[in-house]
């Protein structure tokens, strides 16, 4: 699923919970900004912050999503280089090896970073906070993941009707009523 889909999504999620995003564009970086906005304003009233503790948060949260994306793009790069370097003919085992080492690295650098920000997060939040910080994120991202799965659903029905060349209602069959009859037979005339 491509970014702007998934920005959708969490935009969809937010209004089905009653945001105030409901029916505004998302597919423009200005429109995931706002969605970043939304989740930080559910997260400072869910751990109970003033403006001061919630400007820090999101100065952390934003520079570690910042080097998140930077370390998966590493690890993807590195991944690459390793499918590559065994589907070379004849496979190159020192090749291999770098490869592995640097998909090594790049997994030893999202560690270092996760603990980095729980330090950081120990550091402005109680563990209190900590703990309800935990259990918002499992509970966004399981929305996320249920909405997303119901998305690709809706998807793929509309996929199937639009491969007939015909698309159907949802929650209906509009062929079931439809008598059986092979190409070639005629319509019977009243």
């Amino acid at each position: 699923m491509n970014r702007t889909s998934y920005a959708l999504l969490i935009v969809i999620a937010l209004g089905l919970s009653g945001s105030p995003l409901i029916g505004q564009e998302v597919d423009t970086p200005a429109g995931v900004e706002q969605l970043e906005r939304v989740r930080l304003e559910r997260l400072q009233k869910a751990l109970e912050l003033n403006d001061r503790e919630a400007r820090e948060l999101e100065t952390v949260m934003l520079e570690f999503r910042r080097q998140n994306r930077q370390a998966a793009a590493e690890r993807r790069r590195a991944t690459q280089r390793l499918q590559q370097a065994l589907q070379e003919e004849p496979v190159n085992d020192d090749e291999v090896r770098r490869a592995l080492d640097q998909v090594e690295a790049q997994r030893h650098t999202t560690e270092r970073l996760r603990e980095q920000q729980r330090q950081r997060l120990g550091q402005l939040l109680t563990p209190q906070q900590r703990a309800k910080f935990m259990l918002f994120n499992r509970q966004f991202d399981a929305r996320l993941r249920q909405l997303m799965a119901q998305r690709r659903s809706d998807r793929r029905q509309e996929q199937r009707g639009d491969q007939r060349g015909v698309r159907q209602p949802r929650g209906s069959n509009a062929l079931q009523n439809q008598p059986d009859r092979r190409p070639d037979q005629q319509r019977p005339r009243d």
